[in-house]
């Protein structure tokens, strides 16, 4: 039987958060060890993450053998932020990281709050007291923490408030109110 082992690149703190709590549990079904690793951390160089998904990368099949056993793959996260499409920001990270496989990147739009917002149903958001949305693909950062501010949740550290949104969190749900959300979930056959 072969072992497979998946790293899943992330920018940052808030992504990884998600990918461990939402993700990672319906990725095990496929993977027997999944790593998450935050890319956009100021003591990782760029050089050290191309290096690292160089040794990943092969020639066959998009795994890694390591030893007989074992099948190593990887996916890279990010925001498409300000560019301008999805093409255009996977192009603007093959530049910077010249190993990195186009058919490895999912971009998320706008940004990961709004993955996070997607999976809320009108029975969560009541519960948190904050307004209900359709769709959440043009959702950015600044927009969630605008709804945080102005919620009963002020008064209390951001980090419970995204930890309260992944216990009322349904998948369901955010692959109905997000596009990439939903790519991505089909992709992994989650």
């Amino acid at each position: 039987m072969i072992m497979r082992r998946l790293s899943i690149f992330v920018e940052g703190a808030k992504d990884k958060l998600f990918f461990d709590r939402i993700l990672r549990p319906e990725l095990e079904n496929n993977y027997n060890y999944i790593e998450i690793i935050e890319y956009s951390q100021e003591e990782i160089k760029w050089e050290y993450i191309n290096d690292f998904i160089n040794s990943i990368k092969s020639t066959d099949c998009g795994y890694k053998k390591i030893g007989p056993n074992w099948a190593y793959d990887y996916i890279f996260i990010a925001d498409i932020d300000n560019s301008p499409c999805i093409t255009a920001k996977k192009e603007e990270l093959r530049r910077r990281f010249p190993n990195l496989e186009q058919n490895k990147i999912i971009i998320v739009v706008k940004e990961i709050e709004s993955w996070y917002l997607a999976g809320l149903d009108e029975k969560a958001c009541r519960k948190l007291r904050i307004g209900c949305f359709n769709k959440t693909d043009d959702i950015m950062k600044e927009h969630f923490e605008s709804i945080y501010y102005k919620s009963i949740h002020a008064r209390r550290p951001i980090t419970e408030f995204y930890l309260n949104i992944i216990e009322n969190y349904r998948i369901d749900i955010a692959k109905e109110k997000n596009k990439t959300f939903k790519y991505f979930c089909d992709k992994f056959s989650i």
